[in-house]
C-alpha cells in the first residue's frame, strides 16, 4: 500500500519533470509536430511517460521495495520494445523518407513485426492455447496501434488511458495481481504528469511511441488478467475496456467531430474520457460478477458507434492536420491574369 502511495506521486512528480526538461531541447532539435497554426510542439512526451514507468518500476526492484515478479517484467520490457520503435520515428529530425520499396517493407516489418513479436512472448499459451494465443497477440496489437490513432488531439490519448489503466487495475486487484496493479498504477500516474503538459493547447506531445507504450501495456495486462475468464466474460471485459481505441482506428477522429459540434478542445476531452468510462465501467462490473456479459457487449457496441458517429475523416494517419517540422511542403505559385479588354 505505502509502495504504492509513493511510486503513483514519484511517477507524478517525475513524468511531469521530464516533459519540462525535454521540452526545451525537442524544439531545438527539431523534434517537433507542426500544427496548423505554426505552433511547434515537441514530440517528447512518450520519452517521459516511458522513462518514468521504467524507473519507477526498476526502482523498486532493485530496492527491494516490491518485488513486481517476472510477469511484470515481461510485460515491462515488451512494452519497452514496442515503444522504441515509435521512439526511433520520434527523436529523429524529419527528413524525406527513402524512395523504394525495400525501405518502405523494412519500414512496415518494424512498425508491426515488432509489435506483433512482443505481444506473442507475454501471451499466455499454458491457458488459451495456441489459436487463443495468436488472436489475443493480434488484439493487444489492435489495442496498441488505436492508442496512436486516438493521439491526433491534445490530452485525448492520455486521457482515454488513464481511464483505461484505473479500470484494469481495480480488475487486477480484484483477481489478486498485485504486480499487474501496481504497474498500471504507475502507467496513470505517469500519464497524469504528462497531461499536465499535454493538455489543450499541448506544450508536448506522445508521439508514436508514447501512444504504442500506453495501448500495448494494459492490453497485455488484460490479457493475462482475462486469460482464465472464458470467452462470454473475458471477451466482453475485453470489448468494453477497448472500445474508444479500437473505434479510433477508422478514419474517423472523434476529436475533429467534436470540435466542429462546437465542443471546446478541453471539452473534447473530456467528452472521450467519458466514452471510455462509460465502456469501462460495464466492462469491470462485469469481471466483478456484478452484471451480465451482456450488459459490457452493450456498453461497448454503444461506445463505439459513438465515436464513429461524432468522427470526422483524419486528414493524417497520425495528427489531425500536423506535419513535423523539415517536412517539404508543395507550394502553388499563383499568377495573376490581365483582364481582357
Amino acid at each position: 500500500m505505502l509502495y504504492g502511495i509513493v511510486a503513483a506521486t514519484t511517477a507524478v512528480l517525475l513524468a511531469a519533470a521530464l516533459c519540462a526538461l525535454l521540452r526545451g531541447p525537442g524544439l531545438r532539435a527539431g523534434i517537433v509536430k507542426v500544427g496548423r497554426r505554426g505552433r511547434r510542439v515537441p514530440v517528447v512526451g512518450g520519452l517521459a511517460v516511458v522513462g518514468t514507468v521504467g524507473a519507477v518500476v526498476g526502482v523498486g526492484e532493485w530496492s527491494g521495495a516490491a518485488r513486481l515478479g517476472g510477469e511484470v517484467t515481461r510485460v515491462l520490457l515488451a512494452a519497452v520494445a514496442v515503444a522504441l520503435t515509435g521512439l526511433a520515428e520520434d527523436l529523429r529530425p524529419a527528413r524525406p523518407r527513402p524512395a523504394g520499396r525495400w525501405p518502405r517493407l523494412a519500414r512496415g516489418a518494424l512498425r508491426h513485426g515488432v509489435p506483433a513479436g512482443a505481444a506473442a512472448l507475454v501471451v499466455p499459451y499454458d491457458v488459451l492455447g495456441v489459436p487463443g494465443g495468436l488472436l489475443a497477440a493480434g488484439w493487444i496489437v489492435l489495442v496498441a496501434h488505436g492508442f496512436v490513432a486516438l493521439d491526433h488531439a491534445d490530452g485525448v490519448m492520455g486521457a482515454v488511458g488513464v481511464v483505461t489503466a484505473f479500470a484494469l487495475g481495480t480488475c487486477a486487484v480484484a483477481d489478486v495481481r498485485d504486480g499487474l496493479a501496481a504497474l498500471l498504477c504507475v502507467l496513470a500516474a505517469a500519464l497524469t504528469g504528462f497531461l499536465m503538459h499535454n493538455a489543450a493547447p499541448a506544450r508536448v506531445t506522445a508521439g508514436r511511441g508514447g501512444a504504442l507504450f500506453t495501448g500495448f501495456l494494459p492490453a497485455a495486462v488484460a490479457v493475462l488478467v482475462l486469460a482464465g475468464r472464458g470467452p462470454g466474460t473475458g471477451g466482453s471485459v475485453l470489448a468494453a475496456l477497448s472500445a474508444v481505441p479500437v473505434a479510433s482506428l477508422s478514419r474517423l477522429r472523434v476529436a475533429r467531430g467534436l470540435r466542429g459540434m462546437g465542443v471546446t478542445p478541453r471539452g473534447v476531452v473530456v467528452t472521450v474520457a467519458a466514452l471510455a468510462a462509460g465502456a469501462a465501467v460495464p466492462g469491470v462490473l462485469v469481471f466483478l460478477d456484478c452484471a451480465q456479459p451482456w450488459a459490457a457487449w452493450v456498453a461497448a457496441a454503444t461506445v463505439a458507434t459513438t465515436v464513429l458517429a461524432c468522427g470526422r475523416p483524419g486528414r493524417a494517419p497520425h495528427g489531425s492536420g500536423e506535419l513535423r517540422a523539415g517536412a517539404p511542403l508543395t507550394r502553388t505559385r499563383h499568377t495573376a491574369r490581365t483582364p481582357e479588354l
